[in-house]
């Protein structure tokens, strides 16, 4: 077994503000405790370390169970919804943030004081879809996740996980296949703050959107400083040149 880290940042009015003084819960399988601390000024947690399968098992392609192992984060602070989140993953050597959106309390009536969200598996360690019956286009249906939108106030709902694999894909003949015909947008991915031969640099999981708004913001500015500074590069050589043929 490995060891991974986990860290809990409370937030509300759409990450604006941070949820000073929360109380985290980290709960095992089994519903004990295994840790209970408090957010910081930041709305920060310090680092627990966590239990999870060696990560050289991600190496492995016959290793098909996952890579990762799974635990249950309680947040609650007060004037807040309290926060259950389950299926939080955790991996070897790596530092998971948490993000955990609290929403306040309110005297509407059936207002809940509690919200439930279920992290759903990773979509390549899901079962290969069963076969489809009926005409191309019929999804192939697998697991059902329970969904629950915290912000409509709906009741956990179950919904099929849907696949939609090419019509020929036979899990007969290719049971490694994991190609999609469709393009999947993910909510978060791991970013590696360094080059891919630097080691020592941190891998950190961010929310995809707030990645491609970075990036590209980062390339507009790079963009427009470039043609900025070579505009004043050009107008200061004009200039020079036009001073001196006087």
């Amino acid at each position: 077994m490995g060891i991974g880290q986990l860290s809990v940042r409370a937030t509300t009015a759409y990450e604006a503000l941070p949820v000073t003084n929360a109380r985290v819960r980290v709960l095992g399988p089994n519903g004990a405790v295994l840790y209970e601390t408090h957010t910081d000024a930041s709305g920060n947690t310090h680092l627990m370390d966590l239990t999870a399968p060696d990560v050289d098992h991600t190496l492995d392609p016959d290793y098909t169970q996952p890579a990762y192992s799974v635990t249950e984060v309680e947040v609650s602070a007060p004037g807040f919804v309290t926060a259950h989140i389950t299926n939080v993953e955790i991996v070897d050597t790596q530092h998971s943030i948490l993000p955990v959106e609290m929403e306040p309390l309110t005297n509407e009536p059936g207002h809940t004081t509690d919200y439930y969200k279920d992290i759903a598996p990773v979509a390549l360690l899901l079962p290969y879809p069963y076969r489809k019956e009926g005409p191309p286009g019929t999804p192939a249906t697998g697991h059902t996740l329970a969904v629950f939108n915290p912000m409509l106030r709906e009741a956990p709902r179950i919904e099929p996980v849907t696949s939609p694999m090419d019509d020929s894909a036979d899990p007969a003949n290719s049971p490694q296949t994991r190609v999609h015909n469709e393009v999947f947008i993910p909510d978060y991915i791991t970013v590696h703050l360094g080059t891919p031969s630097n080691h020592a640099a941190r891998n950190v999981r961010v929310p995809f959107a707030q990645y491609i708004k970075n990036v590209t913001s980062d390339n507009v500015c790079q963009g427009l400083f470039s043609r900025g500074l070579s505009k004043v590069v050009t107008n200061h050589h004009a200039t020079y040149k036009q001073a001196h043929t006087m």
